[in-house]
């Protein structure tokens, strides 16, 4: 059974935890424009993810500390202590390019380039919730590529780091934490990259934000199982 290729490896110090993303890819083109270059696609899936997820910021956590009773036989005592801590979240990512989906490794996250018909036609991509793959419509990858669409590859796997369109409604009550009210969404995170296609403030250039809220769901995600499905 594939597994994904999504890992977070997590080195968590007194003051700072460094987060390093790692995510290794297989890219299959399946469509009928067999002229796309690959290997600059599997760049850009790099540069995209980095311009995104790449971040520091400092997070409230607790920490055990302990307290020195400074008496003869009186043991100390431990308690928890509010501390904020600096984040740093590094991504790398390796890719492979395969001329068979049963080529793919267990460990592989499969991007898939679609032919722009059928139930693909004017469809930009999609990707499941928490899972291990990314289908791409043909008809993008040369802008993708070209640097015309910042936006698709790191929303659509955002679905599967576990984040929800923070403009829906049903968002709210799967999670309230990704979901934005209107006002928020006017503001400057109006350049989120999980607006839904429906949003007026999702763009292929400028919808490319992820907040460090979202990475602290990424981290949770992670932690309890629920990438890589």
């Amino acid at each position: 059974m594939h597994k994904g290729g999504w890992s977070i490896i997590i080195d968590e110090l007194w003051d700072s935890i460094n987060v390093n993303i790692k995510l290794r890819v297989a890219i299959f083109n399946s469509s009928n424009n067999q002229s796309i270059n690959l290997n600059q696609l599997g760049h850009t899936v790099e540069r995209q993810l980095k311009n995104s997820y790449e971040m520091s910021y400092i997070s409230k956590r607790f920490q055990v500390a302990i307290q020195k009773s400074g008496l003869d036989n009186m043991p100390n005592r431990k308690f928890l202590r509010l501390v904020g801590k600096k984040i740093t979240v590094k991504v790398s990512v390796q890719y492979r390019i395969i001329t068979s989906e049963l080529s793919r490794y267990p460990n592989e996250l499969l991007i898939q380039i679609r032919s722009n018909e059928g139930k693909w036609r004017g469809l930009y991509g999609n990707a499941a919730l928490g899972g291990s793959y990314l289908n791409l419509n043909e008809s993008i990858v040369s802008g993708i590529i070209r640097g015309l669409d910042d936006n698709t590859i790191p929303h659509e796997l955002g679905h599967s780091l576990g984040l929800l369109h923070v403009d829906e409604p049903d968002t709210y009550h799967e999670d309230a934490r990704q979901y934005y009210p209107v006002k928020r969404q006017r503001t400057k995170d109006s350049l989120n990259a999980m607006f839904s296609g429906g949003s007026p403030y999702m763009h292929n250039l400028t919808s490319t934000v992820i907040t460090p809220r979202q990475m602290d769901i990424v981290i949770e995600n992670y932690r309890f199982g629920n990438l890589n499905r």
